[in-house]
């Protein structure tokens, strides 16, 4: 059973991935990977795993690099540190998206008025206002019913996380 107390976000759009990914309650939220990394740190020490997920953000590299990696999906990556587990969407969430779209044949165009823009659709999806966007949320649960999405794959790797310590 996924703990959506254990999975740590990074960003607004982010956070409304997961939540719409696995319905029901938020993820702990935080600003920024050091922010994600200090609430891991302490959740670890009460729950068996936690899941942070984050952009590839060219500051931390240094910091993913001491990280295992258990696999590279592509467009996200896998890393451990004993009981925290890292998703990283490569190069971000905004190239994520866009690259999810084309693989599932979805105009991007359809939800935001952006052409592949990653700037553009950054400003979406950086505002606190999409939380509450069912144009975002529209697209995500499209990319979810879409056979060959990404977003398939980042819930059975997060899935399987909480299933290894179930």
């Amino acid at each position: 059973m996924i703990n959506m107390e254990c999975i740590v976000p990074e960003c607004y759009g982010d956070t409304i991935l997961i939540k719409t990914i696995f319905g029901g309650k938020s993820p702990k939220h935080q600003k920024g990977i050091a922010n994600v990394k200090i609430t891991m740190n302490a959740l670890a020490l009460k729950y068996p795993v936690v899941v942070g997920v984050m952009d590839n953000d060219k500051k931390e590299q240094t910091f993913f690099n001491q990280l295992t990696c258990i696999k590279d999906y592509g467009l996200f990556e896998h890393r451990i540190d004993e009981n925290k587990h890292f998703i990283i969407l490569k190069p971000a969430l905004e190239k994520f998206l866009i690259d999810s779209c084309k693989e599932a044949n979805i105009d991007l165009k359809e939800y935001f008025h952006v052409n592949n823009d990653p700037k553009k659709l950054g400003r979406y999806l950086k505002a606190s206002s999409i939380s509450s966007s069912n144009i975002y949320i529209g697209l995500i649960s499209d990319l979810l019913k879409a056979k060959n999405s990404k977003l398939g794959e980042l819930k059975k790797a997060i899935e399987g996380v909480f299933l290894e310590y179930a």
